[in-house]
């Protein structure tokens, strides 16, 4: 009886001494990316203004969870193709969602990091207003997977230049997940653009 109590007692320990280093590791962009951004109702204006004032370039939708494996390996796919083509005139807009009860609150600096070109603006969108206004603007077109709870993540859109962001998204050239699947198609879409 007493191991019992010891064991539940070291979980409990365990799992406190995990949300405190979850809530103090800091929430950090890194250097050379603007501050994270919260989207709200009242924010939107600003994600829509900064997509807009983009227009010359291609731009590039993440929508992602921020303690999902196979998210984290996908913002790193498209940070590896970043790197890879540091002329690319484009902005990549990652949006960080809570979709796993995992997501306890926004990424941490170490998750960011793993965007950590300065073409890269990072959001946190707590009630899934970008991935809702992403899938009005889609036409129709889904992404081959990636819905939970009726909201879209793990997902990549990217859009052509002149495309402009009105009360929804435009309509993406490339639009697919998961993200670590995807991206070799932006790679490609960047090597003709090129």
């Amino acid at each position: 009886m007493a191991k019992r109590y010891w064991v539940v007692g070291a979980i409990v320990v365990v799992a406190g001494l995990l949300i405190v280093r979850y809530f103090a590791v800091g929430h950090q962009t890194p250097s050379g990316q603007p501050n994270l951004l919260a989207i709200t109702p009242q924010t939107l204006p600003q994600f829509e203004a900064d997509f807009n004032g983009s227009a010359s370039v291609e731009r590039v939708v993440l929508l992602m969870s921020p303690t999902c494996p196979v998210c984290l390996e996908g913002s790193s796919s498209v940070d590896a193709i970043l790197q890879r083509h540091p002329g690319s005139k484009l902005r990549i807009f990652a949006v960080w969602e809570p979709m796993l009860p995992t997501d306890w609150g926004r990424p941490s600096t170490h998750v960011m990091a793993r965007l950590s070109d300065p073409r890269v603006t990072q959001f946190w969108d707590r009630n899934h207003l970008i991935a809702g206004l992403v899938e009005r603007g889609a036409d129709g077109r889904r992404p081959a997977c990636c819905t939970r709870n009726g909201h879209w993540w793990d997902v990549i859109a990217a859009y052509p230049p002149a495309s402009k962001w009105t009360s929804v998204a435009p309509v993406p050239e490339l639009l697919n997940g998961t993200i670590v699947q995807t991206a070799s198609q932006l790679g490609v879409q960047l090597n003709q653009h090129s």
